[in-house]
C-alpha cells in the first residue's frame, strides 16, 4: 500500500486561503479487456480535517487508475491518478494524471480483439497432437499466447549387461517448450512404476541380481503432453570373480572299479574355485535322481593345451551302466555347474 496525502484550501474574498471543508471519495477503476469496458469498485469516503486527509491506496497496474471524487469542494471535479508503490508518503499532486478514456476499449479495438482470439483458437483447434495454445487476456489489453510444444525425444537409454553390484547409468534427453520434466520408470514384469527420486536426465544406481531382466525408461512431460523413451533392458550378471566354467572334458580312458575319475577342466574365478565332481546312475537298476558330490583335486597339466587335469575319488564304476557326470565350481561369490555328460566306462574283461 502507498500512503497519499490530500490537502485542499478554499480562497476567500479577502484573498486568504483557508482549509477546505468537504468529503473525498476514492474508487479503483479497472479496464476489462474481454468485455471492452471499465469496472469501478465500491467507493470509500473520508472527510477533510483542517483541509487534509491521508489514506492508503493500493498501487495501480496497467489499465488501472484511482478515481477521486471531491464533494462540496468548489472548483474541483472528479479526476484520475496512477498510484505507484512507495514506502514513503506521497502528495496527491505528485501522482501521474490518467485520462480515463485510455482505460476504455473502443468498439473497433474490441472487434479486433475478438477476431484475434477466434483466429488463435482456430489454430489451436486444428493443431496436430504435440502442442497446445494458451490464450491469456490481461487487464493491460495485451493478448499473450504461449505455445507448449510436446517433448521431442533426442536420446534414448541403451540396454546394458553388467555384473552384480556394478554401477549403472542410464541417459535420456528431450526438447520441448517449456522445458519438460523427467521421471524414470521401471518395469519388473507387472507394468511401469515411477522410481522415487529419479527425476534427472541421467539415472544411476548399483545393480543387483534382482535387477536382471528389468526394463527402464524415461518419461518427459510438459504442458504440451508426454513422451516416453524406448525401454532399456538390464542384464545383471554375476559379480566380478564369480566362477566361470570354460571347458569340462572327459578325455581319459576310465575302467570299471577304478579308484578315481579323471577329467580335464578350464575355468576362471577369483578366488580360485574349488571343483566338485557330481555323479549319478539315472538308469535302472539304480534310477538315481540325486547327485553324489566328490571333491576333485588338481593333478597337473592336461595333454590338451590350455586344460588342467583333475581327479575325484570314485569306487564302484560300472561299465554296463550309464554314468552321468558334471562338474561344479565354487568360490566365495557362488557356484556354477556344467551341463552333465555321460562317461564312457570300459570293462577290464
Amino acid at each position: 500500500m502507498t500512503e497519499v496525502l490530500f490537502e485542499f484550501v478554499t480562497p476567500t474574498a479577502a484573498g486568504v486561503d483557508i482549509p477546505a471543508v468537504g468529503v473525498i471519495a476514492w474508487s479503483l477503476t479497472v479496464a476489462e479487456v474481454a468485455a471492452g469496458r471499465t469496472r469501478t469498485t465500491e467507493p470509500f469516503t473520508a472527510p477533510l480535517v483542517a483541509g487534509r486527509v491521508s489514506v492508503e491506496l493500493s498501487p495501480t497496474g496497467p489499465g488501472q487508475a484511482w478515481r477521486i471524487s471531491p464533494s462540496w469542494l468548489r472548483g474541483l471535479e472528479t479526476f484520475y491518478k496512477a498510484v505507484p508503490l512507495s514506502t514513503t508518503p506521497l502528495r496527491y499532486d505528485e501522482l501521474e494524471d490518467i485520462d480515463p478514456r485510455t482505460l476504455v476499449v473502443s468498439p473497433t479495438a474490441q472487434t479486433a480483439w475478438d477476431a484475434t482470439i477466434a483466429a488463435v483458437q482456430a489454430i489451436a483447434d486444428s493443431m496436430t497432437p504435440g502442442g497446445a495454445f494458451y490464450i491469456d487476456p490481461t487487464d493491460s489489453g495485451i493478448l499473450r499466447i504461449r505455445v507448449d510444444v510436446k517433448p521431442v525425444l533426442t536420446l534414448h537409454p541403451t540396454s546394458q549387461t553388467v555384473n552384480n553390484q556394478q554401477q549403472v547409468t542410464l541417459d535420456a534427453d528431450a526438447t520441448g517448450n517449456p522445458a519438460p520434466t523427467v521421471q524414470w520408470q521401471v518395469d519388473a514384469g507387472a507394468g511401469w512404476v515411477p522410481i522415487a527420486g529419479a527425476t534427472s536426465k541421467d539415472y544411476s544406481f548399483t545393480a543387483t541380481e534382482a535387477d536382471n531382466g528389468k526394463k527402464y525408461r524415461a518419461v518427459f512431460t510438459n504442458g504440451g503432453g508426454q513422451a516416453a523413451t524406448d525401454p532399456a533392458t538390464l542384464t545383471a550378471g554375476q559379480p566380478v570373480g564369480f566362477p566361470v566354467i570354460q571347458q569340462f572334458v572327459l578325455t581319459y580312458d576310465m575302467y570299471d572299479n577304478d579308484p578315481a575319475f579323471d577329467f580335464d577342466y578350464a575355468g576362471t574365478g577369483d578366488p580360485a574355485p574349488t571343483l566338485t565332481l557330481e555323479t549319478r546312475y539315472p538308469t535302472p537298476p539304480w534310477n538315481q535322481t540325486a547327485w553324489t558330490p566328490r571333491v576333485a583335486t588338481y593333478v597337473g597339466p592336461s595333454a590338451v593345451p590350455g586344460l588342467s587335469r583333475y581327479s575325484a575319488p570314485f569306487v564302484g564304476m560300472f561299465a554296463s551302466l550309464d554314468l552321468h557326470v558334471r562338474v561344479k565350481a565354487s568360490n566365495t561369490h557362488g557356484s556354477v555347474t556344467s551341463p552333465e555328460k555321460t562317461a564312457q566306462i570300459t570293462s577290464w574283461t
